[in-house]
């Protein structure tokens, strides 16, 4: 299957994607352990926030596609945290869904302080937001409108304001087409048995693999 990580690099670089979806795990450092404990608190601290709803566990790809379709076709559930949809060998789960009268509105957690102008997010928070956006709604669910949920930024441990939250609907929506247009060439690209030809790009300086599979080498 295709995570979110593997697709966001391809739809940057298709060969950046391609070496991505199939480089081994890297052992985790501590400070992957760190943002992994601080991400689980957040989340849990979000769940907390935002009431009673149904989490659904970890499971088999199988399973919790089965889950999460039991959830949302319940009419008595309201809120369901961790629901996973996929299609087109991407998988993607969703933080938070929260019913809508009309649909469903997407809810993405993270550990990040609230912008100060209350509107301004990150191109990768908006980036993790449109890729569930794009396969849930490829899945089917009519999703209707798109939340960032982040710290508050006055927030002190034991502080009753906890959250804020940016509705990123309409940028989300423009990324999510964008997305969706280029689904199938993207999961093609990250499928097939080789590399797309190497493109000299600004975000190679940052690329794990420019120096060694790469116009780098050498």
């Amino acid at each position: 299957m295709i995570t979110k990580a593997k697709f966001l690099a391809a739809s940057s670089c298709g060969r950046a994607g391609w070496y991505a979806q199939r480089a081994p795990r890297a052992p985790l450092t501590h400070a992957d352990r760190w943002a992994f404990h601080v991400g689980n608190r957040v989340g849990a601290l979000a769940r907390a926030h935002l009431g009673d709803g149904i989490v659904l566990p970890y499971a088999s790809h199988e399973r919790a596609l089965g889950q999460t379709d039991d959830a949302l076709h319940d009419p008595h559930v309201t809120l369901v945290f961790e629901a996973t949809f996929a299609v087109a060998h991407c998988v993607a789960r969703a933080d938070a869904l929260r019913r809508a009268d009309d649909g469903w509105e997407l809810i993405e957690v993270k550990s990040g302080k609230m912008p100060e102008d209350g509107t301004s997010t990150s191109e990768d928070y908006l980036d993790d937001v449109a890729y569930t956006l794009t396969i849930a709604r490829a899945a089917g669910i009519n999703i209707v409108r798109a939340t960032l949920m982040l710290l508050d930024r006055e927030y002190t441990l034991g502080a009753a304001q906890q959250f804020g939250t940016v509705d990123v609907t309409e940028r989300a929506n423009a990324r999510a087409i964008e997305f969706a247009a280029n689904l199938h060439t993207i999961v093609e690209t990250l499928l097939s048995d080789t590399p797309p030809a190497a493109q000299l790009q600004s975000i190679c300086k940052k690329c794990d693999h420019f120096a060694t599979q790469c116009i780098g080498v050498g």
